[in-house]
């Protein structure tokens, strides 16, 4: 059987005032521990501000708006990996571009893999010199600039054209441009993310070049 709590009339003058100094203490915890746990949740609530940069907390709840900024991050993480993930099936697909190519089809896909990645972002066409597809494919020079006219005039290659040698007068004397492939990277890679894209665009298909 359960003691009866004493009435508060029989306590003695001591007794009350041990109890309250017992109630003090213990308020004076529970303050620390508030202001402790505040002092936390003001630290984690910073904290995901900066991983989610989103607005967090509101006049209903100190997180407010978590759960969505969270959903948001995680999708954000998602689309760089998988941005990440077809970056490196690109490179995979270019890894072995300056390996000697033995059939004309190799060569064409090296050199569209060169073009590639001589897109500095501001413009999407190149020139592509002979030196730099000797290079790229390990021919000889003479077969470099063979290559420059059949990939360029051919329609097969619809991403491509020849520029030809040309003499360019400036303010300095003239300058001796070479003969070079233009290379139309937009073309080349049209809308297309997957990673055979080089294999893809380097020729038409039939129906394409009729």
């Amino acid at each position: 059987m359960s003691e009866s709590p004493v009435a508060l009339g029989e306590w003695t003058h001591d007794e009350l005032e041990a109890h309250i100094r017992d109630l003090e203490d213990e308020i004076e915890s529970l303050d620390e521990s508030t202001s402790a746990m505040r002092n936390e949740l003001a630290f984690i609530k910073r904290t995901l501000v900066v991983l989610t940069d989103a607005e967090i907390g509101g006049e209903h709840h100190p997180l407010e708006g978590l759960p969505g900024a969270g959903e948001q991050t995680r999708g954000d993480i998602d689309d760089l990996q998988s941005a990440v993930t077809n970056h490196g099936k690109q490179l995979e697909a270019i890894r072995d571009v300056g390996s000697e190519k033995t059939g004309k089809d190799e060569k064409v896909a090296a050199i569209a893999a060169f073009a590639q990645q001589k897109v500095d972002g501001s413009q999407s066409k190149v020139l592509v010199e002979a030196s730099e597809i000797r290079g790229c494919t390990g021919v000889s020079r003479r077969y470099a600039y063979d290559l420059v006219d059949t990939i360029g005039n051919s329609d097969q290659y619809e991403w491509a054209g020849v520029r030809d040698a040309m003499s360019v007068t400036t303010g300095s004397g003239t300058t001796q441009k070479k003969k070079a492939l233009k290379v139309d990277c937009g073309k080349l890679r049209g809308n297309s993310q997957d990673p055979d894209t080089v294999n893809k665009f380097t020729t038409r298909t039939d129906e394409e070049g009729r």
